[in-house]
């Protein structure tokens, strides 16, 4: 390969990896991302045809995204253990097969008419993510080193991407997980202005808060100013859970104290408390 070509060739590979990671950070759906890699792998490799081998359930791997030549056959195939996949994916180190045609140790029918076969593993032997397989038709070129050093490179690029995101969100589902527990035990003991909503009618107000003159000092209603809004009504924080309007002598519905944590109070009770 001319100098340039190649050139262009391995810029290709970087750019590719850098918008692996650049498509996670905006909020790609991971299944759009790891399509994503294999389409982009096959048409930087001159591949005939592309698979991503992910782990599935009891402990198989299964090639879940294809795209190319012939891949019908191959989809949602259960990889041997004993397998070229399975032993990239433990050592961490890419494969190189001249032709899965010939190749006596291929133990999968369905992989046999293909050609020459490059197996890189995603992540490491501690941390695997997947093995990403460019295959090619029989009779054509073989992968050279070259070849699989920059699909390797490109494969553990995006599976430190993949990696890193996959902990991003794990922490952001704690934060949310610790909010939520926090804002329910808040709720749980007396309805503070925590839990309490800002806007509720001035009807809403009047039937279900003491008159200022008999609430004791310590309530929590005695320095919140509320509004007059007739739209809305009393909701947990971070619910997405609306309650209706609320109006006399219903002033507090079941559905309302339920997501709130507080008991409702008998229809004729003026006060919840």
């Amino acid at each position: 390969m001319p100098a340039e070509a190649d050139a262009i060739e391995r810029e290709k590979w970087l750019s590719a990896g850098s918008e692996i990671t650049t498509m996670l950070l905006q909020g790609s759906p991971e299944d759009e991302v790891l399509e994503h890699i294999v389409t982009v792998a096959r048409e930087i490799a001159h591949a005939d045809a592309a698979a991503l081998i992910l782990p599935g359930l009891k402990n198989e791997l299964i090639v879940e995204i294809v795209r190319g030549w012939g891949t019908e056959d191959i989809l949602g195939l259960a990889m041997p253990h004993d397998g070229v996949a399975w032993t990239a994916l433990r050592t961490g180190m890419p494969k190189n097969i001249p032709s899965l045609a010939d190749a006596k140790a291929i133990a999968v029918p369905e992989m046999r008419k293909y050609g020459p076969a490059l197996y890189a593993p995603m992540g490491t032997s501690e941390k695997p993510v997947g093995v990403l397989v460019l295959l090619r038709k029989v009779g054509q070129e073989s992968f050279i080193a070259k070849d699989m050093e920059r699909a390797s490179t490109f494969a553990d690029q995006a599976a430190l991407a993949l990696v890193v995101s996959e902990a991003r969100q794990t922490q952001d589902m704690g934060k949310l997980v610790e909010e939520r527990e926090r804002i329910a035990a808040t709720c749980t003991t007396w309805p503070s202005s925590s839990c309490l909503p800002r806007a509720c009618s001035s009807k809403w107000s009047a039937a279900v808060l003491p008159a200022a003159s008999t609430r004791p000092a310590s309530s929590p209603f005695s320095t919140r100013p509320w509004t007059t809004s007739t739209t809305r009504c009393a909701r947990s924080a971070r619910s997405s859970t609306r309650c209706a309007t609320l109006t006399p002598p219903q002033v507090w519905s079941s559905a309302c104290a339920a997501r709130l944590r507080w008991p409702a109070p008998d229809s004729g009770s003026p006060h919840p408390w």
